[in-house]
């Protein structure tokens, strides 16, 4: 029920979405006679459309970039690393340089998890050549880029020392240095045992959950999904707060999370990263239709199982208002619906709070006192009845109805 709230405090800045696993048309109507809303307006996504049509998105300080071109297999970045260091016996270092350069970006196209000796050379010997080439700014990233795939990296003495010194203090800075914890959308649980669904700098990632704990620089995030691997180059800077959103995490079955409360959280979080703020969303199942919206972390069964294996529609929650309501209004009319709810002190709290929420324009506010009533009163309410509490709004002309509880 904060959907009335809501939804008359704030204007909608997007279409209601509809995310499903069954055909567009039932999935339409169902949600259309549980909510109460013109079929018309619905945006209707099978969820695996959904998944295929998002792409990722990195948030906060930094960046993300995606490989760019066709996949590429192990042995071919393993036979680019064994011509550059034939070119480099023979001194050839602008033609070893191109062809480590391909080889570097090839890492971010591989169709497998990298090796990560092949990718630690990768770095290390272009912080030989950049070394050669007094770019000792170059050569140390390299360095650093070389020992996050290898941390236990030696010089190797067939090559000229004058980088030795370099690569180990690139390599203390980035023992020293504090990670940066990568909030990850969405979550990811690998147990030992597990296959890996991604590798961070060639190392598989166990137990990451939300957060993906990165050094700070450039680093090679591969992702293992149904459709192959993928990889990614991040930026992170120091002392950021990044937030990283992966649709080809999300699982065929994803939607059934939403029967659990902690899968409704975590869908709250894909939500969120997909679509615009206060954008109403249905989730149809075959354990019932809900309803949520883009940042905010509250869900609302419309329909149970039972209706849907029967075909029966629920009962409509609400038709939506399509046009602005005043603050007096608004506040004459959930006040009256507070009190043809129920009544008692906590509805008295609950109109005092509003109002003066209402009033001053804090959504925030009211939502929590309408949530602290409706908590109270859930305890003694055994479910909806079919019944409309009609409205009229002679000034504007509207006319909308509103659930009435036991």
């Amino acid at each position: 029920m904060f959907w009335l709230m809501v939804f008359w405090s704030r204007a909608i800045s997007a279409g209601p979405v509809v995310l499903h696993r069954t055909d567009e048309a039932s999935a339409r109507t169902s949600v259309s006679d549980a909510a109460g809303v013109d079929p018309s307006l619905l945006s209707v996504t099978h969820f695996d459309a959904f998944r295929a049509s998002m792409a990722p998105k990195w948030s906060g300080v930094g960046s993300l970039i995606a490989c760019g071109g066709e996949s590429v297999q192990l042995t071919v970045v393993a036979e680019q690393v064994a011509s550059a260091e034939s070119s480099l016996m023979y001194m050839e270092l602008d033609s070893a340089n191109e062809v480590l350069s391909q080889a570097h970006q090839n890492l971010l196209c591989l169709d497998a998890p990298a090796d990560p000796s092949v990718a630690a050379r990768i770095g290390f010997l272009l912080g030989v050549i950049s070394t050669e080439q007094k770019d000792k700014a170059k050569a140390w990233e390299y360095f650093s880029q070389a020992a996050r795939f290898d941390p236990n990296l030696a010089w190797d003495d067939q090559y000229p020392t004058d980088g030795a010194a370099l690569l180990k203090v690139a390599k203390g800075e980035l023992l020293s240095s504090v990670p940066i914890e990568v909030s990850l959308t969405p979550s990811v649980a690998s147990e030992k045992g597990e296959e890996a669904t991604i590798f961070l700098n060639a190392s598989p990632v166990l137990g990451a959950d939300r957060t993906l704990t990165v050094p700070v620089g450039s680093n090679l995030l591969q992702l293992k999904s149904e459709e192959g691997m993928v990889g990614y180059l991040l930026e992170v800077a120091p002392e950021s707060r990044p937030r990283l959103f992966l649709p080809q995490l999300l699982a065929s079955d994803t939607l059934a999370q939403v029967t659990s409360e902690k899968g409704q959280e975590e869908l709250s979080r894909v939500i969120k990263s997909s679509f615009e703020p206060d954008t109403p969303v249905y989730v149809v199942h075959e354990d019932g239709i809900w309803r949520t919206a883009s940042g905010w972390d509250s869900w609302e069964m419309l329909q149970s199982p039972a209706k849907l294996a029967r075909g029966g529609a629920g009962a409509r929650p609400m038709a939506w208002v399509a046009s602005g309501l005043t603050a007096g209004a608004l506040t004459g009319t959930v006040l009256a619906l507070l009190k043809a709810m129920n009544s008692g002190q906590a509805v008295e709290t609950a109109e005092s709070d509003f109002r003066k929420a209402a009033v001053n324009g804090d959504i925030a506010q009211a939502r929590s006192a309408y949530e602290n009533e409706i908590a109270m009163r859930n305890s003694r309410t055994a479910g909806f009845v079919g019944v409309g509490l009609g409205a009229a709004l002679t000034t504007t002309g509207l006319i909308f109805t509103v659930p009435m509880f036991r």
